[in-house]
């Protein structure tokens, strides 16, 4: 179908950076159509929405249904889910689209499926400035053999399979790239730097930060605000309303926004917001990057503040007291009562800070790391940050 119309989707399969799997095989199911089958015993951990799988960029109907096993060397164990999904929720998000930066309605081009530690699988819809979560579940173990995921490995036992990619075993011969290590995992020129050795140590020592994960898939209600220092070329918060605005989120999610505000929702653990701006003779970019606990403990100690400030009576079931709690919270939507996440750029100095607000408290945001650069003559120049 014309997805110029709201449907039409290429499904794809990602997983987490740092967080290797090996997808056995996976098909995707379409109420009326053909089910689609994805590639099989390919190595995945570019990324959320981010595919290692040449899929076929065919626009299809929405789907009805996922069936897919993956093993997951970080936890040595297999994992199969075949999830029914809720059509008419999916269509209509599909319908609606979403609002692109410059003004125009935008339609979802893909069908995410991601793979996360402890058998979550969850499903999202994305295009060129959206990726949107929609739907969630849960896989169960499964004793399908190490064949299913690397025909030809030669291993038959998880735990070996896994420790000998952790080690990097399988790779020790990257000149020969059609052994069966290296070819049905993928695993070559991956994981073959630093990165690698500081993911392996970490494993080793605290295993799968499942709480981590947890915190990925929560949801806080907030805004954001961006405000500048007005000097060193730097524009006024003023000038700031034509500025692009990208947010990535834990959980997969991310979009972009014109202007440097962006509305109360209820969002994920922001990963990281950047933006850009215009100057007389070029642009500056700059890229933030939070930790994800620090910010989740911020916003639930924020979210514990607002909620200490409701009266206990507005809690109750009367009439008088529905009132009282409807007007409660017609007062927590305006702003000196809704959480809002200031990042305050200082361009003079290449800096940023942060601070997490709301009528009752507020909490500075310290573990950032940012980048600031210009882009001026066709080239662009790292200014200054802390990464």
């Amino acid at each position: 179908m014309d997805n110029c119309n709201g449907y039409g989707v290429a499904p794809r399969i990602s997983a987490p950076q740092l967080y290797p799997v090996s997808i056995g095989g996976a098909i995707v199911r379409q109420s009326g159509g053909d089910d689609h089958f994805m590639n099989s015993t390919v190595f995945l951990n570019a990324g959320i929405g981010v595919s290692a799988i040449q899929t076929s960029t065919e626009r299809r109907v929405l789907p009805s249904a996922v069936e897919i096993a993956w093993f997951s060397f970080t936890e040595k164990k297999a994992f199969y889910a075949e999830c029914r999904l809720n059509e008419k929720y999916i269509a209509r998000i599909m319908s609606d689209g979403y609002r692109l930066v410059d003004g125009s309605k935008g339609y979802y081009s893909h069908f995410d499926i991601a793979l996360f530690p402890g058998g979550r699988v969850a499903f999202y819809l994305s295009g060129d400035e959206r990726m949107r979560l929609v739907e969630q579940h849960n896989a169960n173990d499964t004793d399908l053999p190490v064949s299913v995921f690397a025909p030809d490995s030669g291993f038959e036992d998880y735990e070996e399979f896994a420790e000998a990619f952790i080690r990097g075993d399988e790779c020790s011969d990257s000149s020969n790239d059609g052994d069966a290590g290296c070819a049905d995992t993928g695993a070559c020129g991956d994981f073959k730097d630093e990165t690698r050795s500081a993911w392996v140590d970490n494993l080793m020592e605290n295993g799968v930060d499942y709480s981590l994960i947890e915190l990925y898939f929560k949801r806080y209600t907030f805004g954001i605000e961006i405000e500048s220092k007005a000097n060193g070329g730097c524009p006024s918060a003023g000038d700031l309303d034509g500025m692009v605005l990208s947010v990535e989120f834990a959980n997969g999610e991310f979009f972009k926004y014109r202007g440097n505000a962006i509305p109360y929702d209820d969002y994920g653990i922001i990963k990281s917001v950047s933006f850009e701006y215009e100057l007389a003779d070029g642009s500056v970019l700059c890229d933030i990057y939070f930790n994800i606990k620090e910010l989740a403990m911020a916003l639930s100690l924020a979210d514990d503040s607002i909620q200490s400030q409701i009266p206990s009576h507005s809690l109750g079931n009367s009439n008088n007291n529905n009132k009282s709690n409807n007007n409660n919270k017609s007062n927590n939507n305006n702003n000196n009562n809704n959480n809002t996440l200031h990042l305050n750029f200082d361009y003079a100095q290449c800096a940023v800070t942060a601070q997490l607000t709301n009528g009752n408290c507020c909490c500075n945001i310290e573990r950032l790391r940012y980048r600031v650069a210009e882009y001026k003559d066709g080239r662009t120049v790292l200014k200054g940050g802390n990464c």
